[in-house]
């Protein structure tokens, strides 16, 4: 299997084979989301999260089979939610 193919996780849902170097990329959508999130709930009362290729929203990593959340629940799990999310993907199997 390659990076960017579909796989069943173990909660039997699909998820997306992601490489190695994804995992830093998600840690910084993650520190984004709560740093925005934080700084700006007093000042804005709308905050929306778009993610135009959201993908099955869990990832696995391709060389070690690790399960980790995808950027659409990283956002869902920010410490300080979004008031709106968005979520689209030109594949509608990983929706």
């Amino acid at each position: 299997m390659a990076t960017g193919e579909y796989v069943i996780a173990s909660d039997e849902n699909l998820a997306i084979l992601i490489g190695p170097w994804a995992k830093e990329k998600l840690y910084y959508i993650k520190r984004f989301c709560d740093i925005f999130n934080t700084g700006m709930k007093n000042r804005w009362t709308v905050r929306t999260y778009i993610e135009l290729f959201a993908g099955p929203g869990i990832c696995i990593i391709e060389k070690t089979g690790e399960e980790i959340m995808g950027s659409p629940l990283v956002a869902l799990n920010s410490a300080t939610p979004f008031s709106h999310y968005f979520f689209n993907d030109a594949d509608t199997d990983s929706i």
